[in-house]
């Protein structure tokens, strides 16, 4: 059977004013969405505090390591080796991956070209890891522990985050958490730290921004742009490199499962970062 078409004139008034209603609703139901997605990509990634401005960061477009800004780590590293082939860059992200073939466990480790001082560093990251996975984004400087109680000339490690998705012996399940903290003297001998953590909630699933705002005062931390902790311990003045690192820590860091992490082509244990960014104060020339 057909049915004559009906049209919008012919409409009842009141069918047309809700026709019309509804319509708005849709529309403006349309932009609220689009504006609380906007909001919500806000707050996932941070601005950097006012007066600072990018001088250097990593997008990771390409379809590979640009070893321009970075270089990898190579050798023993804790309960593996650090490979190149462990890093790789596809989708506009940085992926480091932990594997094994048989009995012999590879990891990734990259530092940046350039060394930097004062300032903002952020990076976006997923965690997607596994007991003995231990990752961190953080700082270090050249000459840390030399100048033994003087962090100040000698400089000072800074990690900006650690994850481990579980403690010592399996026995605590921190994958939502991390944990940020300053390390200086010689690490041999007397290695003085400042620590906090584990903190924060459901960090092990999605990305997540965690930066660190530096200066001549004291260090500052921060997790999708909310302040967690300040210290001037292990104050440095001294550059340092940027350090992406998954490493395999059997122990600390859980025990490595009895059948690893599968093959570079199948082991989903990944750190997996969208950008690394650096921003210096205006008031400051790049270093």
């Amino acid at each position: 059977h057909s049915f004559p078409t009906r049209r919008s004139s012919d409409l009842d008034p009141r069918m047309k004013e809700g026709l019309f209603m509804l319509m708005r609703l849709r529309w403006g139901g349309a932009l609220l969405f689009a504006f609380l997605m906007a909001l919500a990509a806000q707050e996932v990634s941070a601005t950097p505090p006012p007066g600072y401005y990018l001088v250097w960061s990593d997008e990771f477009t390409g379809s590979s390591l640009d070893l321009s800004k970075w270089w990898c780590w190579l050798g023993p590293d804790h309960q593996a080796t650090d490979v190149p082939q462990a890093v790789t860059v596809s989708n506009g992200c940085l992926i480091i991956t932990c594997f094994n073939t048989n009995t012999a466990y590879y990891s990734g480790t990259v530092s940046s070209q350039g060394l930097f001082c004062y300032g903002y560093y952020e990076a976006n990251i997923e965690w997607n890891g596994q007991p003995g996975m231990w990752s961190a984004f953080w700082m270090n400087s050249p000459n840390t522990g030399l100048y033994d109680g003087n962090p100040s000339c000698s400089g000072a490690e800074v990690d900006i985050c650690e994850h481990r998705y579980t403690d010592t012996g399996n026995v605590d399940y921190i994958n939502n958490q991390v944990q940020q903290a300053v390390h200086w003297d010689n690490e041999a001998v007397d290695e003085k730290t400042a620590i906090i953590g584990p903190i924060g909630t459901n960090l092990g699933a999605g990305f997540h921004t965690y930066g660190l705002l530096w200066n001549s005062a004291n260090y500052s931390f921060y997790i999708d742009g909310s302040e967690t902790w300040s210290t001037n311990a292990g104050l440095s003045a001294r550059t340092g490199e940027v350090t992406l690192s998954s490493e395999l820590e059997n122990g600390w860091a859980g025990n490595i499962p009895a059948n690893g992490y599968g093959n570079q082509a199948t082991s989903t244990t990944t750190m997996v970062l969208d950008y690394v960014r650096i921003y210096a104060p205006t008031t400051t020339v790049f270093w």
